[in-house]
């Protein structure tokens, strides 16, 4: 038992910064903090893709690790941890129902199943499945096996908890239904009240959001099970419960690098197809010996223990065929204590076989050996197998899958907050993909690991190239994407790079820049052009660069120099754009329209924005001169901002800049 422990919390336990980190883990973190950090308690915890807003248990339970610290390694070894507690109690469920051999067969095979311990440490609902279920098991063998009236109220808490986490366990609604519909004389009707009680007051905060929201959310899973009820591909149900009991493809989170995944071109791969032809008959042999222990009913061979077996793996699998929605692989998790000893006891069956012969010695030679040796040889392949994806991922490029794991975020924020210690500032501006900490992958998950000692300010929106300068404050630039204009703009005022993270395969490397702060006169000598032009909007031109030639086909670049100036509090909440036209004296124009760069949401006073907006002019386009135009739509309502003065007064809707000549 203490080796099966202690195995399990090995690989649950290890290389914890080589964890899982992506969106969806900050999300989940999030939702945590929100009640740490604000007292607040969540009524909805994360939605699905499909919009509908899951149930907040998760959040609360995330909460715990979450008073330690920020750090996602304290949540993923909480969560390890639960999981450790699962094997643990699944040994105890199966040694007190069905002995000792199958309580350490089964309970081997849930320790080591590389598809249990990667969800185990994964910061998310599935997580906690199996933890779980493994109550929930528990809790209906205490009820139809031993008769014990408080298993009824244990198990729909079970329940509900399984839902307040996920609605994927809504299928172990359907059975225990069935459980009680079959052994209805064995139920207790007042402990079941006491269990649907608990379970209400468990969803009571989403059953009360649900409410003040005319049950949207009730409603659309509803819909969207009704919609979906269509027959769907019984193999692929199949597929996803026995690679999860077998640990098969598990290189499907190598991603782009899943070729050079060794264990995927292994010969002893034929472990794991023997471990998923164990489960398949498994589930087949099930009936067979449910009917045989009914059939020896006078000897007091209860089948229930089966029965829940049966119900436990059949009615989700045959449900989940008719749930035509796209399904995750990490729903299936629910199944796993059921599946485990479904295998365990098959094994035990075989081994009680070959004793049963007429020379038991020689088939204890023959059959038992083997069989031992094939489920060490198991063990010690599929534990190796997680340890190789650990060190896999630390190596190879998983992103898109496996994703990027927490070490290497982990080196950018404690580098970039060195680097802001060191600058004297608690800000830093960011380049990388997106600029939406709500909805962006990046943003989201350096604002989480910077917070809340730094401030990370996102620039690049719509793609539009921008940097802000150290106008009488440091700067501090973190890098992650190529930034042609702003990294020439860096070693032109001799920035001090403060480190660089490469990722992976080098497929992503993370620069840190230093700048010491300037006088806004030097920032501003950086501009060709010096005026001052505002918008209502709160937006000021303060200078710029635009080229006095240029030759059809090539690119016109204006460098704005911009500031900001009283913004209104509505403009913050709104989305803008920047129009570009170029226009000749004989009407042709060429146009763009492109963002600020800098969110509204950071537009302050104080700050001095450099931005990079190009306009492609066509091959064909005529030989003269010609007028920039600059103009400013409020994109929600279509507003175009007026131009002013510095006295307040409206001289127009654009600004006219150049001549630029355009010449053969």
């Amino acid at each position: 038992m203490w080796g099966i422990i202690l195995l399990a919390g090995v690989l649950r336990l290890g290389y914890l910064d080589l964890i899982q980190f992506g969106s969806e883990q900050t999300r989940y973190l999030l939702g945590g903090l929100e009640l740490v950090q604000n007292l607040k308690l969540p009524l909805i915890g994360l939605r699905t893709s499909t919009g509908i807003a899951q149930p907040p248990l998760m959040s609360y339970l995330l909460a715990l690790p979450l008073l330690l610290g920020r750090d996602p390694r304290i949540a993923a070894a909480f969560l390890a941890l639960l999981n450790v507690a699962a094997v643990t109690g699944f040994y105890f469920l199966a040694r007190r129902y069905w002995g000792i051999r199958v309580a350490a067969v089964a309970a081997v095979l849930f320790a080591v199943n590389p598809w249990a311990v990667v969800i185990s440490r994964r910061v998310c609902a599935a997580s906690v499945l199996a933890p779980l279920a493994t109550l929930e098991l528990w809790a209906l063998c205490a009820a139809l096996v031993d008769g014990k009236p408080w298993g009824w109220a244990v198990a729909w808490l079970g329940l509900g908890l399984m839902i307040g986490v996920t609605f994927s366990a809504l299928v172990i609604a359907v059975v225990l239904i069935f459980l009680m519909a079959v052994y209805y004389r064995r139920i207790h009707w007042g402990h079941i009240l006491l269990g649907i009680g608990l379970t209400l007051i468990v969803l009571l905060p989403y059953l009360y959001y649900q409410n003040a929201h005319r049950l949207e959310d009730i409603l659309a899973l509803v819909h969207q099970l009704r919609r979906s009820a269509e027959p769907a591909s019984l193999f692929r149900v199949f597929r996803y419960a026995v690679r999860m009991h077998s640990g098969q493809h598990l290189s499907t989170l190598a991603g782009a690098s899943g070729e050079q995944f060794l264990p995927h071109r292994s010969i002893l791969g034929w472990l794991d197809k023997l471990s998923a032809w164990t489960f398949l008959i498994a589930l087949l042999w099930l009936g067979v010996a449910a009917l045989g222990a009914w059939s020896h009913w006078k000897n007091r061979r209860d089948p229930v223990g089966f029965v829940i077996l049966i119900a436990w793996l059949w009615w989700p699998l045959l449900l989940w065929t008719f749930y035509s929605a796209p399904m995750e692989l990490d729903d299936l998790a629910l199944l796993h204590p059921a599946g485990f000893l479904a295998m365990g006891l098959l094994l035990d069956r075989v081994v009680d076989w070959s004793k049963s012969r007429p020379h038991p010695l020689e088939w204890l030679v023959w059959l038992q050996i083997p069989v031992w040796l094939i489920l060490v040889a198991l063990m010690a392949w599929q534990a190796y197998s997680v340890v190789y994806l650990y060190d896999f991922a630390a190596h190879h490029d998983t992103r898109g899958s496996y994703g990027t794991p927490y070490r290497f975020w982990r080196h950018v924020a404690n580098l970039t907050r060195r680097s802001a210690k060191a600058m004297g500032t608690n800000q830093i501006w960011v380049i990388t993909q997106g600029t939406d900490p709500a909805q962006d992958e990046y943003p989201m998950l350096l604002s989480y690991l910077l917070g809340p000692q730094v401030h990370p300010v996102f620039l690049g929106q719509g793609g539009t190239e921008c940097m802000l300068l150290p106008a009488g404050r440091p700067g501090v630039y973190l890098l992650t994407r190529p930034s042609p204009p702003v990294e020439k703009m860096l070693h032109h005022l001799r920035a001090e790079e403060k480190g660089v993270v490469f990722f992976p395969e080098n497929k992503l490397e993370v620069r840190v820049w230093g700048l010491p702060k300037r006088d806004v006169e030097d920032m501003l000598n950086l501009v060709s052009h010096r005026g001052l032009w505002g918008w209502d909007s709160g937006l000021w031109l303060v200078g710029y660069d635009l080229p006095a030639t240029i030759k059809p086909g090539e690119i016109l670049t204006f460098v704005g120099s911009w500031t900001f100036q009283d913004v209104p509090s509505q403009e913050h909440l709104m989305r803008h754009a920047l129009f570009n036209y170029l226009v000749g004296t004989d009407g042709t124009f060429v146009a763009t329209q492109a963002d600020l760069g800098l969110p509204e949401r950071y537009w302050a006073g104080g700050l001095l924005l450099l931005q990079w907006v190009d306009l492609k002019l066509p091959e064909t386009m005529p030989a003269g001169d010609y007028t920039l135009f600059i103009g400013m739509d409020r994109l929600s309502d279509s507003y175009r901002h007026r131009l002013m003065d510095g006295q307040g007064h409206i001289l127009g809707e654009s600004l006219s800049l150049g001549p630029v000549r355009v010449s053969k």
